[in-house]
């Protein structure tokens, strides 16, 4: 029993097993304020077409980014933002013919 103490002793008195098991918390955490999609949509599998019928890209604060999105080749969507199947045109044929 006294070589447990000890080794337990050992290792949490190494300033690294601290540095660990701060870094696992803050990842922890981090993931718990993640947010899950409600529906199934693989962005990285299609094209975003702004302009597709029936898009709809909302931002975080309500309103319609698809004047701020249009025309650019590469662009950055902020966090909160929702968009809907109908956006990937491409994705939504390929699952269509499946069902």
């Amino acid at each position: 029993m006294d070589n447990v103490k000890t080794f337990l002793g050992d290792i949490f008195s190494n300033v690294w097993t601290w540095v660990v098991i701060v870094v696992i918390a803050l990842v922890l955490l981090r993931g718990a304020n993640e947010t899950t999609p409600t529906s199934k949509i693989d962005p990285f599998s299609g094209v975003l077409v702004v302009d597709a019928p029936g898009c709809e890209i909302t931002g975080p604060d309500g309103k319609s980014l698809k004047d701020e999105l249009r025309g650019n080749d590469q662009v950055m969507i902020p966090k909160g933002t929702t968009l809907n199947g109908d956006c990937f045109p491409a994705t939504k044929a390929a699952r269509d013919s499946v069902q």
